[in-house]
């Protein structure tokens, strides 16, 4: 495999997948999206798939350049390897949180929450060689998702992606960011193979 493929497949995969999942709506929605009472019931892949579903073609285009962008500027970090771990770990993260503690939330779709995990895991991980930029883009997250959390969502966002923008999903993204990096380095420390190859 070329080793450009190689490090970017798994952000191909999401792309092409989520293209066709948009492609497919409404019954890829009905069947995959994140729905509080089918987890309920055991169809624990709508976990993840959930994130791979959008509003809508506009919803989708942001993400997946959202997705480019992130993977652009870390580049040097995120391998194929860390891109997939990172991807799943925020995904159950974000879902996990909207299970636990939004019961008002019966259903969500979107790689948003995801994404803002990867930015804030990224950056946390570039600190040692990218300090400023990597604060200013930590500052910068922050301080949207504190607007969020205050005062809902970013003027703007919900026309573009379609619908309503369930703010928690990113808090939760972010918490899953910093679980990542946590694990990274425990697992360092401790020498675990799945964690060296990463």
């Amino acid at each position: 495999m070329a080793p450009l493929l190689e490090r970017w497949w798994p952000v191909l995969f999401v792309i092409i997948v989520a293209g066709l999942l948009q492609a497919l709506m409404p019954d890829s929605g009905q069947a995959l999206r994140f729905e509080r009472g089918s987890i309920q019931s055991g169809q624990l892949w709508r976990v993840i798939t959930g994130h791979l579903i959008h509003l809508g073609w506009g919803h989708y285009l942001m993400n997946m350049l959202g997705l480019l962008l992130i993977c652009g500027i870390y580049r040097h970090r995120l391998t194929a390897g860390i891109t997939i771990t990172w991807l799943l770990v925020c995904a159950v993260v974000v879902s996990g949180g909207l299970l636990l503690f939004n019961p008002n939330v019966h259903w969500y779709v979107g790689l948003s929450g995801v994404l803002h995990g990867i930015l804030v895991a990224a950056a946390i991980s570039d600190l040692k060689t990218h300090r400023w930029e990597s604060l200013v883009i930590l500052g910068f997250t922050g301080a949207k998702l504190l607007w969020e959390q205050l005062q809902g969502s970013v003027p703007g966002s919900a026309s573009v992606a379609g619908g309503q923008v369930v703010v928690d999903a990113h808090l939760y993204g972010m918490l899953g960011g910093l679980l990542v990096v946590i694990l990274t380095v425990i697992g360092k420390r401790l020498k675990l193979p799945w964690v060296m190859g990463l």
